[in-house]
């Protein structure tokens, strides 16, 4: 939700970046599960928890002690594969600054079979000297098919400089 709270949104015209949820006053240092929380090599660390448990606490926690880090919280309308990856590539800048990727050069692939793996190939290639964490929050709310293959098969290609973590309720 934009301007919740727990996530203040900058809106920029029609596109929306949600930083990093703002920290809580009485907020529990961990650093021992957060050393632990992604160990070197490690290309996928999910978190599954029930609400209030203290994921995005916990995932806040780790990129406060890391550089590099990339911070995309879902919302139900990440469902839309193309508003998810204009939010993703925005999310991207701000972590690493230029881009060379772009959501909307896809388009015209959308309806093809080699849809998501395209995507896929075409976003590490321009990543892959890019060393980063790559979070996302309240996975739970994707539940659009290509979405979610987007995801998957960046997790089971996702090269060894970058390293996934993710949180679902």
């Amino acid at each position: 939700p934009t301007g919740s709270a727990r996530e203040p949104s900058l809106v920029a015209g029609k596109e929306t970046y949600a930083p990093p949820p703002l920290p809580e006053s009485a907020m529990i240092a961990r650093p021992r599960l957060v050393e632990r929380l992604c160990p070197p090599g490690s290309r996928l660390t999910y978190i599954h928890a029930a609400s209030g448990h203290g994921k995005t606490t916990l995932l806040l926690q780790y990129a406060q002690s890391r550089r590099d880090v990339v911070w995309l919280s879902l919302e139900e309308r990440d469902n839309d594969i193309f508003f998810f990856l204009r939010r993703l590539e925005m999310a991207l800048r701000k972590g690493l600054g230029e881009l060379d990727f772009s959501a909307t050069d896809h388009i015209p692939l959308a309806s093809k079979d080699s849809f998501v793996s395209t995507l896929v190939t075409n976003l590490l290639k321009v990543l892959e000297r890019r060393k980063f964490s790559l979070l996302i929050d309240d996975l739970q709310v994707i539940g659009s098919r290509t979405v979610r293959e987007f995801l998957t098969a960046w997790a089971a290609a996702c090269p060894p400089n970058i390293s996934l973590l993710w949180a679902s309720r």
